[in-house]
């Protein structure tokens, strides 16, 4: 994995939320009347030893009415993960495609994410000794951050006019997931 690093945890989250927000303003041009836009739910995942807890946003970017269900949502999502002698915060964004008749439909995702080692970055805080002259400094939280890509496949109920949302799949990293959640 490559690391990517950041000042701090709070710029990641910042970075998140502001691309959320950007999405807002997007909008297609075939966009439906009676899609809702919105979509909030929380997932549960996992890969063996590797668990997950996330909440997410999906914000929809446009859709096309056609006998084909199309939609497409921008999806910021924000957790925690936990594994053998590690975890800490998560926090990801992804282009999300749905595709379907009526209420079952295919999913598909991709984008990126950034995990926190915080159990590692507090065993660098025991190891250093900062506050003295001529000891190894405090380590650097963007130093515990690894910016990873992200991807999806799942199967998602959803119908179309609004309503209560069921997602089961499999995804990186948060793992064979399952979601409840809401459209509006």
């Amino acid at each position: 994995m490559t690391k990517i690093s950041f000042t701090n945890k709070k710029n990641i989250y910042l970075l998140l939320l502001l691309l959320s927000l950007q999405s807002i303003n997007a909008n297609g041009q075939d966009t439906l009347k009676s899609q809702p836009k919105n979509v909030i739910y929380t997932n549960l995942g996992t890969f063996g030893l590797w668990f997950t807890a996330g909440i997410n946003y999906e914000r929809q970017l446009f859709s096309i009415n056609n006998k084909f269900y199309s939609n497409y949502y921008i999806r910021s999502c924000t957790g925690a993960y936990t594994t053998w002698g590690t975890g800490g915060p998560f926090g990801s964004i992804s282009l999300q495609g749905v595709w379907g008749k009526n209420n079952s439909h295919l999913e598909l995702g991709l984008g990126l994410a950034a995990l926190f080692d915080r159990v590692g970055y507090r065993i660098g805080i025991s190891n250093s000794n900062y506050p003295y002259s001529g000891y190894e400094p405090e380590p650097l939280k963007l130093d515990y951050t690894t910016i990873t890509p992200t991807a999806n496949l799942g199967y998602r109920y959803q119908k179309q006019s609004s309503g209560f949302i069921l997602r089961t799949g499999i995804d990186f990293p948060i793992g064979i997931y399952l979601s409840l959640g809401y459209a509006f």
